[in-house]
């Protein structure tokens, strides 16, 4: 009881952190009123009842009843109409039980030889300040201290003797049977008999223990089991037999060492491992490693009915053929333009007309921003509305645009434009005329007249 007691408590100290006072009740809560010797909330613990029933050999079995008392001092009102706080700390109580619950019951302590099992919680009406809940747990205990102790084996006379007879109802003694009124016949005094005796079971006087094996030694029929053979047979399989290879053999088996010839068709539910020697005789199994190492020359190898083998003349003309290429044969051209087989082509004088210029040579476009692309079209137009600063994009080298703009307005052209004559006018159209020299990116240079209708 003690230790169980004890199992509890630091159980509860552990879990219910909440609990200020755990200890064995001693009827601290009965005879101080509201000056009890303890902090609150607390638990006291103790053990009700415990029947017991014998087990055999003087061990008992017990159920005891525990019975654990929650109390606090009823500080704070539970009324609706109370502050949510107030309200809260006053119920905190049965939030203690609850843990103490979830951590006890079916919990066994190492003192018992079962779970806990909460069976009844009630309300103890006081008439003073504290409020008192008593929860009943019960749980199983197995006491053995009663149990004896041998230190040797008990020893039996040379030779017992059993006398019989019938108990009359009610007498408690023995009575002889009488003739005729059934019952169980006494033998003969001193012609009883038994084997249980010290000079059959311990002929050589090991009174320490006559059952030991060491102390056997071979019979007739039945051999002393060494420790030798205790370990060899508990490395031998059940069911094992003799695995010569005969039996090997028989049993459709194959023998890890030693030659076999096996017949018929064997499926392998994984690739066996070969020697990670080489072969080097016709017939030997080659692994995956030998025949991915080994080196293929392709002198070797012949035709065959689909392939073929693959000169070093034909690799080197291959070498010299673009990708994608065919056997093309350029036609002959007329009209315009003319040509021969794959000569040169020759264009007819006069064949080239306007309208097969470029675009970019016979298009007229309004420059929306201050960029002025040279291979978008051959005549630029713009007014501008404030003083401008125009740049040049894709210069092509000999090309000649004009540029018709107006506007009162001061006029920036790139730094490596040349004027060669005139001026700009802001009061009137003017007709700039752009030739590009050198079109190279940092080397740019471009030449420009500027001209304004009489």
């Amino acid at each position: 009881m003690k230790q169980l007691i004890a199992d509890i408590k630091a159980r509860l100290a552990e879990k219910v952190t909440a609990l200020r006072y755990i200890d064995e009740d001693w009827g601290q809560l009965d005879y101080y009123a509201s000056d009890a010797p303890v902090k609150w909330p607390c638990v006291l613990i103790d053990v009700d009842q415990t029947p017991w029933t014998n087990q055999g050999s003087r061990v008992q079995m017990g159920m005891a009843q525990l019975s654990l008392r929650f109390a606090d001092l009823k500080l704070s009102n539970t009324n609706p109409k109370a502050p949510a706080g107030q309200r809260t700390a006053a119920a905190s109580i049965y939030d203690v039980m609850q843990t103490a619950f979830k951590h006890l019951h079916g919990w066994t302590a190492s003192s018992a030889n079962g779970p806990l099992t909460r069976t009844l919680t009630r309300k103890v009406n006081r008439e003073d300040g504290i409020r008192e809940f008593e929860v009943i747990y019960s749980v199983q205990l197995l006491d053995t201290d009663a149990k004896p102790v041998y230190t040797a084996y008990p020893m039996t006379p040379e030779k017992i003797t059993f006398r019989m007879g019938l108990v009359a109802p009610g007498s408690g003694e023995l009575t002889p049977p009488y003739p005729g009124g059934g019952g169980i016949i006494p033998p003969d005094p001193g012609t009883g008999g038994g084997d249980m005796t010290k000079a059959v079971y311990d002929p050589d006087n090991i009174a320490a223990n006559a059952f030991n094996a060491d102390n056997h030694v071979n019979g007739t029929t039945n051999k002393v089991f060494t420790a030798t053979e205790k370990t060899k047979l508990s490395s031998i399989e059940s069911g094992a037999d003799v695995t010569d290879s005969t039996n090997v053999e028989k049993a459709g088996a194959v023998m890890k060492d030693g030659d076999i010839t096996i017949l018929g068709i064997k499926s392998f539910s994984s690739f066996p491992v070969t020697p990670s020697s080489s072969p080097v005789n016709d017939y030997q199994v080659a692994n995956k490693k030998y025949v991915d190492s080994a080196p293929i020359n392709a002198d070797a190898i012949t035709d065959g009915v689909n392939n073929k083998t693959y000169s070093s003349t034909e690799k080197t003309k291959l070498a010299g053929i673009a990708v994608n290429a065919n056997n093309y044969a350029h036609p002959n051209h007329s009209g315009d333009v003319t040509s021969a087989g794959d000569g040169a082509t020759t264009i007819a004088s006069g064949a080239i007309t306007y309208n097969k210029l470029n675009s970019s040579l016979i298009q007229r476009r309004a420059v929306s921003t201050n960029n002025i692309d040279w291979s978008t079209a051959g005549v630029f137009t713009k007014t501008i509305s404030s003083n401008t600063t125009f740049t040049f994009s894709n210069l092509q080298l000999n090309k000649v645009i004009t540029l018709m703009l107006s506007g009162n307005y001061t006029v920036q052209l790139p730094s490596y434009c040349k004027r060669i004559s005139g001026t700009y006018s802001g009061g009137v159209s003017n007709y700039i005329q752009f030739h590009c020299t050198n079109a190279t990116s940092g080397s740019e240079e471009v030449w420009y007249t500027i001209s304004q209708q009489l």
